[in-house]
């Protein structure tokens, strides 16, 4: 019987750790509506001992890790729309990527949408002389376009980081409205 409480105590703990362990490291991004009530959360599977936030226009937020720099970006269905570049709450996240594509003269870029439905591309930018490799993920909510983008160092870019990365990239989730996970 000593034996059995053992093993559940031992069990329980171990269980505790590891339930303890699920949620560190993920970023959270929140919006809030104008009652100041918790209104979209973007889920980010980022080490929230690596990643810290950083300040920078134009982007909805910001993390930087040593290597690997996160790039959000929110645009509004009616901010798309006044724009007039042929995009709409209807168009796909295919369709926003492509636009993205388009809009930055990154070439002959083609998005790809997996079976999970997680729309990615890859594309490498010359910024202040340094190459960067960059991988985008294009996501909706119920009011916005979202595009999150991965970037490193080109020269530091392995198939190892390519599979960090595009794990990052896959694991981001948008939640809008905001349901308690």
């Amino acid at each position: 019987m000593k034996y059995i409480l053992k093993m559940l105590l031992l069990t329980l703990a171990c269980a505790l750790l590891f339930c303890g362990c699920a949620d560190k490291g993920m970023i959270n991004l929140n919006e809030t509506d104008a009652n100041g009530k918790k209104a979209a959360v973007v889920y980010m599977n980022l080490p929230a001992d690596d990643f810290k936030e950083q300040a920078q226009e134009g982007f909805y937020a910001v993390y930087a890790s040593d290597k690997i720099a996160v790039f959000v970006t929110r645009e509004t269905y009616t901010d798309v729309e006044k724009a007039n570049i042929g995009l709409t709450k209807a168009s796909s996240n295919e369709d926003y990527a492509k636009v993205v594509i388009a809009n930055n003269a990154l070439g002959t870029l083609t998005p790809t949408t997996d079976e999970n439905g997680i729309t990615t591309f890859v594309y490498d930018k010359l910024v202040d002389g340094v190459s960067y490799t960059y991988i985008a993920r294009v996501e909706k909510s119920d009011d916005s376009f979202w595009l999150f983008q991965f970037s490193m160092e080109t020269d530091d870019f392995t198939a190892d980081k390519n599979q960090t990365m595009l794990g990052y990239a896959k694991g981001v989730k948008v939640v809008k409205p905001y349901v308690a996970q």
